[in-house]
């Protein structure tokens, strides 16, 4: 589901989120502080938005799930600035974790990968399909875990030194810098013009970029 100020800008000013605070939580221990949070409804699970082209099922057993594709997006985690009219942006719920399900939320924009790094997306995503039988989810994450993934990321010229805590199976989370969107996006956006008025976004635990793809479960 495409959303736009719109649809948002009734809850900032139910929040008292007017002025030069208009950052509007939408999941987290900010959701605390609002009187009137985001409806369920608002956000659409990814497999209505997204074609992925899932694994069969008895893949899990022998390891090799060659069909795994994956979507790239630019994402805010926890909460929402006034977002630009020049991109298009969603409120998405997407199953992660494996069979230990997780339904972490995003509002985001789809990025084209460019076609010299999509194969190593796609690897990241297969390489880490059902990993630990299906339980890649935080509290069972382990530190070899996340540096294996971050020297695969490396070795495609990117990073997580700041959104790594976002990594379960099917959401694998890349810092959103400048840089890090040149080397993957086709249409990479300034990242200063994503937001009205346009702002030099700093919390790089709140805006991330991730590859997303189909669940083990």
């Amino acid at each position: 589901m495409l959303i736009t100020e719109a649809d948002l800008g009734p809850y900032r000013i139910a929040n008292g989120k007017t002025g030069t605070d208009t950052s509007l939580p939408f999941i987290g221990w900010g959701t605390r502080y609002l009187r009137v949070l985001l409806p369920n409804e608002l956000f659409t699970p990814s497999w209505e938005i997204f074609q992925f082209r899932n694994c069969r099922k008895e893949d899990i057993n022998v390891g090799d799930p060659t069909t795994l594709e994956i979507v790239l997006l630019l994402a805010f985690t926890e909460s929402v600035p006034v977002l630009s009219r020049t991109y298009q942006w969603m409120a998405i719920e997407h199953q992660g974790g494996g069979i230990s399900t997780r339904h972490p939320r995003f509002i985001a924009t789809q990025l084209t990968p460019r076609p010299s790094v999509y194969p190593a997306l796609c690897k990241l995503a297969r390489d880490r399909w059902f990993a630990h039988r299906g339980n890649l989810y935080q509290e069972r994450i382990t530190a070899e875990d996340i540096a294996t993934y971050h020297n695969d990321l490396i070795k495609i010229g990117v990073n997580c030194d700041y959104s790594y805590p976002h990594l379960i199976e099917s959401v694998y989370p890349i810092d959103a810098t400048q840089a890090n969107l040149d080397v993957l996006a086709e249409d990479a956006p300034r990242l200063e013009r994503i937001t009205i008025p346009p702002t030099n976004i700093h919390d790089r635990k709140n805006l991330a970029m991730f590859v997303l793809t189909d669940n083990s479960d």
